[in-house]
C-alpha cells in the first residue's frame, strides 16, 4: 500500500537533493509545451484589436464567430497539442529517472520524440473520454481521469501504444483511485500555495507532481 503523503514526501526529498536541475528542467519543458498556446492567444488578441479596435470581448462567442479569429484559435489548439505530446514524453522519462535514482540530465526533457504518438493518443483519447464523462454528471469524468492517470508513465516506461497504456492504467489504478484523488487534491493545494510566492512556487509544485506520479507508477507496477 501507499499513501498520498508518502508520494509527495518522496518527491519533495528527491527535489531537495537537486532542486535546480529537477525543478529547472521540468519548468522549462512545461513552458515550452505551453508556448504555442500563449503565442496564438496573443496573435488572436492582436488581430481582434486591429480589426475591431478593442482589446477583447466580454463574449467569447462573439470572437469565435469571426472566421479568422476562430482559425487562429484552432491552429493554436492543434499546435499546442503537438507540442504537449512531444514534451510530455520527455518530462515523464526525466521524472521516472529521478524517481528511480537513475542517472538523469537536463536534456532528457527533449527526448519526447520517441513517445510522441502514444502521448498524443493518450492526450486525445483521454480528453475525449474525460469530457464525455464530465458531461454525464461529472463523476464518470473524474473516474476516468483517475483511472487513466498512469497511462503516460506506462507508455513511456514500456514503449507501448496509447490504447494499451490506457487499459493498463485502468488495471493498475484499481483499488487506488481514492488515494490518487487525494494525491491530486494535495498537489492542487501545493500549486495554490506556490502562487503565493510570486508564482515561482508553481514550478516546484509541478515538479513535485511529476515525480510523485512517477513514484506512484513505480510502486503500483513493482518497478520502483
Amino acid at each position: 500500500m501507499w499513501s498520498p503523503g508518502e508520494a509527495i514526501g518522496f518527491a519533495w526529498d528527491r527535489i531537495k537533493s537537486d532542486p535546480f536541475i529537477i525543478v529547472g528542467a521540468i519548468a522549462v519543458a512545461t513552458m515550452i509545451a505551453a508556448m504555442p498556446s500563449t503565442l496564438t492567444d496573443v496573435a488572436g488578441e492582436v488581430y481582434w484589436a486591429a480589426v475591431h479596435g478593442t482589446a477583447g470581448s466580454d463574449n467569447p462567442f462573439e470572437q469565435l464567430s469571426d472566421p479568422v479569429y476562430l482559425a487562429i484559435t484552432l491552429v493554436g489548439i492543434a499546435v499546442n497539442s503537438l507540442a504537449q505530446a512531444f514534451m510530455m514524453g520527455g518530462i515523464m522519462s526525466f521524472s521516472l529517472k529521478v524517481a528511480r535514482h537513475e542517472r538523469y540530465s537536463f536534456t532528457d526533457i527533449f527526448s519526447g520524440a520517441r513517445w510522441f504518438l502514444p502521448a498524443l493518443g493518450i492526450n486525445v483519447l483521454g480528453y475525449l473520454g474525460i469530457v464525455l464523462g464530465l458531461i454525464l454528471f461529472i463523476i464518470p469524468g473524474v473516474f476516468l481521469a483517475l483511472a487513466w492517470s498512469l497511462a503516460l508513465p506506462i507508455a513511456v516506461d514500456r514503449d507501448i501504444g496509447a490504447i494499451e497504456a490506457l487499459g493498463e492504467s485502468y488495471r493498475l489504478t484499481t483499488g487506488h483511485r481514492l488515494s490518487l484523488l487525494v494525491l491530486f487534491l494535495g498537489l492542487g493545494a501545493i500549486a495554490l500555495l506556490g502562487l503565493c510566492f510570486c508564482g515561482v512556487g508553481v514550478f516546484v509544485a509541478v515538479a513535485i507532481g511529476q515525480v510523485a506520479l512517477a513514484w506512484v507508477y513505480g510502486r503500483l507496477s513493482g518497478t520502483a
